[in-house]
């Protein structure tokens, strides 16, 4: 710093002093001239997930990670986010020698597509069937005597919710702990730093360190006797990834998570909710699909666009397992076990979820963001039809209820049954179980349409009416 003649700090000069550029990053380079892949985005993302707060310093592709505040406990931290976000295992060794964005970039996807390169096809009715452990327990619970009522009583709902610091999970779970009909919500498969996030002072709040990847969510033994004896409800809100990860990065933490999940499930039958995505029904090719199945549109073989897939294979699985315990159920010699065909599945398809607190990575909610700021909307030439959003209260509250109401009917219906000691009805409910699993409900879902602008534009303006946050698309269009 310039100093006076008498050694002291020349406060003149220190305001004379010309400051570096804000728009520029780490390492001096302005982020205007340099375009980012998309690769390089999706490394951002990771990157400023685990570095120091940046200020109004952007990260470009020529941004160094230990200069932008990295060291050696951020890198395998970083290290791990990559491997659970993409599924790609990369040294902490070659990402010290690739240290800018770019560099790492190419470090960490070339490996990818190497990986891609030797992957075989992948046969979906493998990845959707029941695996042998399953189907076991499903044989063995079959020939076993009733459970306990447990956690049947009348006292309140306890659900089990898993993505409860995602987005949508952790206002999934503002809304189930707003409910006087849940007595306690099991948030399993939580991070042990993102445990945090939580409603700690909430009582009934019970958190299971672990995560997807884990072929127990990191739920111990005991752990695993107490939610099957206690829930009601189980709620599969928890994903990683996005449509650039492949299948195979997604399948332990979207699919597999899947399959524990139904062993807690099964020895009492309980109402599984799974929480899909809109994209799903684009497989269909229909530009308004019915809310029905998509098992008779699998994803590509090749394993791109791996969420959408992903998704796609929960959702058949389900309808598989729903098939086999009813077929199971009334196989069986004694009819003390047809009461298991009652096993309940829903699958939600929500739509784009608007809410002021979305992560920046949310792309749709950042161009909502900027064209209520640039009072513009973006330009489709080539699109059709219209998007569908929905303000993320909205769509929460509607799940917790029917997760709630789905909840006490099955224990209205077993404790019924346990008084009478008799199997249940098929007509209790609409439809069989299969059916009930084919039948998707759906919350609200993406729209397409080959109608023209001039008509859609004036459905478009109609639905918009009363939702202040969508004011641009009432006025604007």
């Amino acid at each position: 710093m310039p100093k006076t003649p008498n050694g002291k700090l020349d406060r003149k000069s220190i305001a004379a002093l010309l400051l570096r550029n804000a728009k520029r990053d780490m390492n001096g380079v302005v982020n205007d001239v340099e375009k980012m892949t998309v690769r390089e985005g999706e490394l951002r993302l990771l990157w400023e997930r685990v570095l120091p707060t940046l200020g109004d310093l952007r990260l470009g592709p020529s941004s160094d990670f230990f200069m932008c505040g990295g060291n050696s406990m951020l890198l395998m931290k970083l290290q791990k986010a990559i491997k659970e976000t993409t599924g790609i295992r990369v040294s902490t060794k070659d990402l010290y020698e690739s240290s800018t964005l770019r560099a790492m970039t190419h470090c960490v996807f070339d490996r990818a597509n190497r990986a891609d390169d030797d992957a075989a096809p992948i046969d979906w009715a493998v990845e959707t069937s029941l695996p042998a452990s399953l189907q076991t327990q499903i044989q063995d619970l079959a020939t076993s005597s009733p459970p306990e009522a447990g956690g049947h009583g009348t006292n309140g709902t306890e659900v089990l919710l898993t993505g409860a610091t995602s987005f949508l999970g952790s206002h999934l779970l503002r809304s189930l702990l707003s409910s006087p009909r849940v007595k306690k919500v099991h948030c399993v498969a939580v991070p042990a730093d993102e445990q945090a996030t939580l409603f700690s002072h909430d009582t009934r709040i019970v958190c299971y360190s672990g995560t997807l990847l884990s072929p127990t969510l990191g739920v111990t033994p005991q752990e695993r006797r107490t939610l099957e004896q206690s829930v009601h409800v189980i709620v599969h809100a928890g994903a990683h990834g996005h449509c650039l990860n492949r299948f195979d990065s997604l399948r332990a933490p979207n699919l597999q998570s899947l399959h524990f999940l139904a062993t807690l499930a099964l020895p009492r039958c309980v109402t599984i909710l799974f929480l899909s995505s809109s994209r799903v029904v684009l497989l269909s090719g229909d530009t308004a699909p019915a809310p029905a199945s998509m098992r008779s549109y699998p994803p590509a073989v090749d394993g791109k666009d791996g969420y959408t897939a992903s998704k796609w294979a929960g959702e058949v699985f389900l309808e598989n397992l729903v098939a086999h315990v009813e077929n199971v159920a009334s196989s069986a010699s004694s009819p003390s076990v047809f009461w298991r065909s009652s096993l309940n599945v829903e699958v939600h398809r929500a739509c784009t979820l608007v809410s002021e607190s979305a992560p920046n990575s949310d792309a749709m909610n950042a161009i909502l963001r900027h064209s209520l700021d640039m009072r513009c909307a973006p330009r489709l030439e080539r699109a059709e039809g219209y998007l569908d959003f929905a303000p993320m209260e909205s769509i929460v509250a509607k799940i917790t209820v029917h997760a709630v109401e789905m909840a006490t009917a099955v224990q209205q219906q077993q404790q019924q049954q346990q008084r009478q000691s008799q199997p249940p009805r098929d007509d209790a409910a609409d439809g069989s179980p299969t059916e009930r699993a084919r039948g998707l409900r759906i919350a609200i879902t993406l729209a397409v349409s080959s109608r023209p602008w001039a008509t859609l534009g004036r459905i478009w303006r109609g639905r918009m009416v009363g939702d202040p946050k969508n004011w641009i698309y009432k006025s604007g269009l």
